[in-house]
């Protein structure tokens, strides 16, 4: 005989939704103490991140964060390489989160570059039909050029004759200035002759001197766009996420022909054409970021790439003389 079921012991619709429902639990943020609603506070921007756990899963999350990779950094090098200012325009929008940020951006893309520069067996330029005369210590007599044409030391002679004149106004002018900075034409020498022995060294000396000078260079560029745009009202700031763009780029395609040339020797006769993509790709991100007509555009990019282009032979000489003297 079967038991009767009374209607009471018959399951409502409401206590059906409340066995689907999960509790709901209330965070505080413990700054705050405001409702959490996310990740972060929305009050104080305080991340919802508990500190008190086992030293080795904080470890493992803090070392994931700083050397990690994200989609976003992949999301990141396709178009910044393929689509000239699509990247900074669409910054400029308001359309960040799915990019790197852009000094992020230009500065891990420029360390690998010259962690790469200073590890491949790469020689930026040839001195095989060069003859050394170890015997001889004196600037006389060091570097012999074939043919009877003017001997290497012939010119650095010039150099240091230069640099000595150009030390005796720094000492006319700076007397009583103990700390002048002051570049010994000697060390110079001396370094160009270890460069010209061994040209790997000029790697090292341009991946020591470069960095430093591209911190200069990347504001300046930006100054050179605001003076080119003067009229479109643009913020600094927006020139300066163009320049850091754009020079993010450069070093991209300076990667890219390093790779190629270690590891694919057939390319080697192709890749200085590849440089050409860089006065195209600045004149393509400049259209479509600035948005004015090809011919502007163009006659801008010409006058905006010889200025830099002066400074950075005026900064690239001051670095690397100086580099060599520390060689």
């Amino acid at each position: 005989m079967s038991e009767e079921i009374s209607a009471d012991d018959l399951p409502t619709t409401k206590d059906k939704a409340e066995e689907k429902l999960p509790e709901l639990t209330v965070k505080n943020c413990p700054n705050c103490d405001e409702v959490l609603t996310g990740q972060f506070c929305l009050t104080c921007g305080q991340k919802d991140f508990n500190m008190l756990r086992p030293f080795w899963t904080l470890l493992e999350d803090t070392l994931g964060d700083l050397f990690s990779f994200d989609s976003r950094f992949f999301g990141t090098i396709i178009p910044l390489f393929l689509r000239p200012g699509y990247i900074t325009r669409e910054f400029n929008r308001g359309r960040r989160v799915k990019f790197v940020p852009p000094f992020r951006q230009y500065l891990v893309i420029s360390i690998i570059f010259f962690l790469l520069l200073v590890s491949f067996d790469i020689q930026l330029f040839e001195t095989e039909d060069i003859v050394i005369d170890d015997g001889s210590q004196t600037t006389d007599a060091g570097i012999i050029a074939p043919g009877g044409e003017r001997t290497v030391d012939e010119i650095l002679d010039e150099v240091n004759n230069e640099i000595a004149k150009a030390n005796k106004g720094l000492e006319k002018n700076n007397v009583d200035d103990e700390k002048q900075f002051n570049i010994n034409p000697v060390d110079i020498i001396d370094g160009l002759k270890k460069v010209w022995a061994d040209p790997k060294l000029l790697n090292v000396v341009l991946a020591d001197w470069i960095p430093k000078l591209m911190f200069l260079m990347l504001p300046l560029f930006a100054l050179f766009l605001k003076l080119v745009y003067i009229r479109r009202k643009k913020y600094y700031i927006e020139h300066l996420v163009f320049s850091m763009h754009y020079h993010a780029f450069v070093f991209l395609l300076l990667t890219f022909i390093l790779l190629l040339y270690q590891f694919m020797p057939i390319s080697h006769a192709y890749l200085p054409y590849l440089l050409w993509y860089v006065p195209l790709y600045l004149f393509l991100a400049m259209w479509k970021v600035y948005g004015q007509g090809p011919i502007k555009t163009f006659f801008k990019g010409i006058f905006l790439s010889f200025t830099y282009f002066i400074f950075m032979i005026v900064g690239l000489t001051f670095a690397l003389g100086y580099g060599f003297s520390q060689v």
